[in-house]
């Protein structure tokens, strides 16, 4: 039995400026499609809709904006409603669509384009004829059912196109999976190179305080041995540098915790997704206490361990 696909969206983009009144964006993605196409998507709106079958049939000019575009043409003006020029053209704004955020700091920006009826595009951007560019999305209705909707898409194509048996496909199919396949293998190179990098800034820094640590405890002889003379306990000796590396590693862990949050506080303003989670908060303070605690155990013990009367008399 064939597997039907839940949604059927055919698309067709290209780059244009769009207006409204003495506001401009330039480079604006508009996708012509079907009122199918949001099922195809995760996408999410901030107000109003997606156009409807009898608008996407009968072309009407109505358009479905992105975030980023409607945040420069309706700063502080509700757009649903609204008149805007997509190449001169006049369409009605049904909906925008929440903001998403670049793809992989590349080339795709989600949040910089426009939807409106195929029917539209086609009568005002592009003939049939020439209209080319055209991609048909299509979503299964679930991942079980993709490699039986997937061969039917190629078999209906095929019958389109006119191929013979023995012909290869003149066309190409693109499957998410493959495209999540890819990101994953790009995001777990900077995961590698990430920890990498962290791992040796940790050892630096390790290190650093280390020796921090042991010029302290070799400024602080003849206060060591007055401390041993009058009582002092080697683990009193102990805890203390142990815990004055802690500190010293914690401090300058908050202060790169606060450097990052800042940070990520900049990079939101361009419109990147950047999230600051509890658990990471707790994970980076914790690493950074450990990280003091062993980098001040070898001054610690040298501390413990001196004679008092080596001390007192140390110059």
């Amino acid at each position: 039995m064939a597997q039907l696909p839940i949604a059927i969206a055919p698309t067709s983009f290209r780059n244009l400026n769009v207006t409204r009144k003495d506001l401009k964006v330039d480079g604006v993605f508009v996708g012509g499609t079907n009122q199918d196409y949001i099922k195809t998507t995760n996408l999410k709106f901030a107000q109003g809709r997606f156009f409807t079958e009898i608008e996407s049939k009968g072309g009407r000019k109505v358009a479905v904006v992105g975030g980023e575009v409607a945040a420069k043409l309706f700063p502080h003006v509700n757009p649903i409603g609204e008149i805007i020029k997509i190449r001169g053209k006049k369409y009605k704004v049904v909906g925008t669509i929440e903001k998403q955020g670049s793809f992989l700091l590349g080339s795709f920006n989600p949040d910089n384009q426009i939807f409106i009826p195929l029917e539209a595009m086609f009568k005002d951007f592009k003939s049939r004829r020439r209209g080319g560019g055209i991609t048909i999305v299509v979503r299964a209705a679930n991942s079980q059912a993709v490699e039986a909707v997937k061969e039917e898409a190629i078999g209906i194509m095929r019958r389109i196109r006119g191929l013979k048996y023995d012909e290869p496909d003149d066309f190409s199919i693109n499957q998410q999976g493959a495209l999540l396949d890819m990101i994953n293998k790009q995001v777990g190179v900077i995961q590698i190179a990430g920890l990498f990098v962290t791992g040796l800034s940790l050892f630096v820094g390790a290190i650093g305080i280390m020796n921090i640590m042991f010029v302290s405890v070799k400024e602080r002889t003849k206060e060591i041995g007055i401390r041993k003379a009058i009582g002092a306990k080697k683990r009193t000796i102990l805890t203390q540098f142990i815990t004055e590396a802690a500190f010293i590693c914690l401090i300058g862990g908050l202060m790169g915790l606060f450097i990052a949050i800042l940070g990520g506080k900049i990079i939101q303003q361009y419109d990147f997704p950047v999230s600051i989670q509890v658990d990471a908060v707790i994970l980076a303070v914790g690493i950074s206490l450990i990280t003091g605690i062993i980098s001040g155990l070898a001054p610690a013990f040298t501390a413990a361990k001196m004679d008092p009367v080596d001390a007192l008399r140390y110059e």
